[in-house]
This record gives structure tokens, sequence and C-alpha cells, in this order.
């Protein structure tokens, strides 16, 4: 059975190896799975069809079954040598008369080693062509239709993901268009409630914690995608929902809604071939937390994950997707301890948790050289800050103020070029410790200075931040 939310999740993850590696293979992987949601599960309304089933005619895959004669009758018997070459069939199980297409191991793997896999895999293109045309021939496995929100919300979250890795704007048109047509259908404003799944055309039972947490994050990746500001407004909504319906007295999340009391508690399943609904919610609540300043998202991933805690620390890799979150400079922040009393923070700070100002990871401090004074600043691990001169108008430099205007003289050190997922170009930015020559000033002008900086990491920015200076003595 092909499903909708395990080949949605396989898409975000080879987008995300493609955007970090830069390997074709990777890439080629990642056109391949969203060809096959847009093709074989997209509906004609945009959004998504569950799944295709494994049966054709009662006979387990038979769809996908070949023998060689019939694929030397598609091909001929020159290409299907070229297409043996890399492919061999494979019987699903003994005694079975026709078999499955599999890569040959030893030969991908070597091809891979040598960076030649993508190539060969181009090479073969017009044969899987002529097998594809040749397969939906026959008989095709039944397709479930239900549209159900939190596989369709894994899917948009990883076709904005994957055209913005791979420079793809159909995909993130597709997303966009899905995402719409769920806001529009499976969303009650007045109500504020978000139904599970529609069947048949007609509206279905009431969603669960997954389906408010997963459509909520898929807004939020379209929120930084398109910079869009209806989508962080769609996942502040279904995280107010989802908390007034999902959220227990203790704070923890309940998969079922809160009116649906069970005798017992659900038991917690962990993120096992899907992120848990709670584990989405977590990291819906610490991105909120991370986009607004608003405490109160920080306050609420807090109380959700604490009754969590113990099961999550005995068996952590039951939880990569809360794991990821809690490690993200996002997550870093919502829950890193207290700040120890008496610590200064700037003014600009005020109101937003400890970790969430970028004045909490940039430090700057005074050397004095044989050519004067240099402001010595030092950037947390994982973090950078934007070089000056920024590499677009809307970064914020790196920039020594003077009463407030930007210090002239001031000899900025040469810029590292770093290449996250959204800007592939390369941003110019400093990472570790960098030093600013400053001119001759006098000590009353010293004494006046600022910096004004801002921290990201591969994924989040934290609000910016001037760092007011002490004089030095």
């Amino acid at each position: 059975e092909r499903m909708l939310s395990d080949n949605a999740q396989l898409l975000a993850v080879y987008a995300r190896a493609y955007a970090q590696t830069g390997l074709p293979d990777l890439r080629w992987t990642a056109q391949r799975t969203a060809d096959f949601l847009l093709r074989d599960l997209r509906l004609p309304q945009g959004v998504f069809a569950t799944a295709l089933a494994a049966e054709t005619g009662g006979v387990e895959g038979a769809t996908d079954l070949w023998t060689t004669a019939q694929i030397d009758a598609v091909l001929g018997k020159r290409q299907a040598g070229a297409w043996f070459s890399l492919y061999a069939l494979v019987p699903p199980h003994a005694g079975a008369k026709a078999e499955v297409l599999r890569q040959r191991r030893d030969v991908a793997e070597a091809l891979l080693r040598q960076g030649r896999l993508a190539a060969r895999l181009q090479r073969l293109a017009p044969q899987r062509r002529a097998l594809l045309a040749a397969r939906d021939r026959r008989p095709q496995p039944r397709r479930d239709d239900k549209i159900v929100t939190a596989d369709n919300a894994l899917a948009i979250r990883a076709l904005a993901q994957a055209g913005m890795a791979l420079d793809d704007a159909a995909w993130v048109a597709a997303a966009v268009r899905a995402a719409d047509w769920q806001w529009q259908h499976a969303w009650n404003p007045r109500q504020r409630e978000l139904l599970h799944q529609w069947v048949g055309g007609h509206a279905g039972n009431a969603g669960f914690l997954d389906d408010y947490a997963e459509l909520a994050r898929a807004c939020l990746t379209l929120a930084r995608v398109q910079r869009d500001a209806r989508w962080s407004q769609r996942a502040s909504e279904l995280a107010d929902a989802m908390l007034t319906r999902f959220a227990a007295p203790d704070g923890s999340l309940r998969a079922i809604q809160a009116t649906d009391t069970l005798p017992f508690p659900t038991p917690l399943q962990g993120d096992v071939h899907r992120p848990s609904g709670q584990s989405a919610a977590i990291a819906v609540l610490v991105e909120l937390a991370r986009r607004t300043g608003q405490a109160h998202w920080a306050e609420a991933a807090r109380r959700a994950l604490r009754p969590m805690a113990p099961q999550v620390s005995a068996r952590p890799l039951d939880w990569p997707d809360l794991l990821q979150t809690l490690d993200s400079a996002a997550g870093r922040t919502v829950f890193a301890p207290p700040a120890p009393p008496g610590d200064a923070r700037p003014a600009d700070c005020a109101g937003l948790p400890q970790g969430a100002c970028s004045s909490d990871r940039v430090q700057a401090n005074w050397l004095q050289t044989t050519g004067g004074w240099t402001l010595q600043v030092q950037i947390a691990p994982g973090f950078h800050i934007n070089a000056n001169p920024a590499s677009e108008p809307n970064l914020i430099a790196t920039t020594v103020l003077l009463h407030g205007q930007p210090l002239q003289g001031v000899r900025y050190p040469p810029s590292q070029q770093f290449r996250p997922e959204f800007a592939p170009q390369g941003i110019a930015v400093w990472e570790g410790q960098v030093r600013l020559e400053l001119p001759a000033l006098a000590p009353a002008q010293r004494a006046a200075l600022a910096l004004r900086v801002q921290a990201c990491n591969a994924t989040t920015c934290l609000a910016p931040s001037v760092l007011q200076l002490a004089a030095p003595r």
C-alpha cells in the first residue's frame, strides 16, 4: 500500500538531505517522490487521497509485477539489457511467477560512491517511461479518496519545503492550493473547529490533535516560504483552537478532544511511523513563540512537555520528531533554564523568553591593540550574524552605532558564505569570533557606542538586539 503520509515524509527527508549535501541522487529521488504525489494521489480539488491499495483484482501488488519476457516485449532486447544493468527482478515470495523490480544494490552502491548514479538513472529515463506507460494500461489498484487533514498537511509541508530546496515553484503552488482548500472546507471559523476528513464529498468527523497540529505546522512552513502573513495568522488560529480543545488542566495535550472523555488516559505512542500529535503540537507552539515573541506560546509548549518528560527521557528514540524540535534553536530558546537574577538584557528583549533574543547568543567585548580599540564579537555555536554589508536589503547587517546611527570608519572583517535551504545562493555571515576595528574615538564617543545584531541558525532568526557597549577601561 502506497500511503500519502509515508511518501510525504520521504519527500521532506530527501529534499532536506539534498539541500544540505547537493547530491544529485537525492535530488532525483525527491523529484520522483513529488511526481508520485502529484500524479497518482492528487485529486481534482488539489488535495490528496490517502493511499493507493496494495491489491489489484485480489492479488497483492499485481499491477507492479513483471516477468523478463514482459519487459523484453515493452523495451526490446537491447534496451532491456541496458535496463537490467541497474535493475533486477526479485520474487515477492517463494514460488511467485512474476517479480518486483528492484535496483541491483551492489551496482547502485558502486555508482553512488562514484557520483554516477543520478546520471545512470537519467539515461534510463526513456525505458522507465515506457515501462510506466505499460503498467498504466494494466488494471489499477483502488485509490482511497478520503481527504484526511493531517495526511494532507504532511504533504503540504513536504511540497513547500521541497519546492524551496529544489527551486520548484510548481510544488509550492500545489502546496498553497491544497492548504487553501483545507482552510476553506475543513476549518469552521465560527465554531473554530477543524474536520478530520472528507469522504465522498461529505464532511467527516471532528479533527484529532494531529490534524490541528499538522495543519498549523504546514501553515507555518508556507509562512516561511511565501512570507505571507495569512499563513501565520491561520497557524495562530489553529493553535488557539488546539489548546482550547485538547489541553488538559495540567497542560498536557490529549490526542482526542477534551470533551470526548475516556475512563483512562490515552497512552502516548511516540513518533512511530509519523510525528505524534503531541510532538507536532509542541513544534507549532515553539515556532509561534519564536515568530511572535509572545510568552504564552512558550509557556504552553513547556506545560505540554512537562508531563511527557519521564516517558521521553526513558525512551528517547521513540520521539525523533520531538527531539528535533527540542534541539532546534527555537526549542533551546523555549526550554532554556531561566536566566540568573540580575542578568541585564537590552530593552528590545523585554517580554521575550530567555534565548529568544539575539543578545542571548552574541556578546561583545573591548580589546586594546597597538592600533587602538577593537570590538571582539563572540557568537554562540550553531549561530551566525549577518556580515556588513548584508547580502540582501531585508537582512539586518551587524552594525556599530554611535548615538543610534551607523559609525563611519569601522573596518568590518571579510564575510563567510552560509548556504541554508532557503538561500542556496549563499548569505554573507560571520560565525564564531570576529573583530571589528574601530576608528579613533574620544572616550565620550566610546561610551555612546552600541552594536546592532541579529543572530540566526539554519532555520531560525532570533529577535534583533541593540547591545549597549560599556566604555572600555
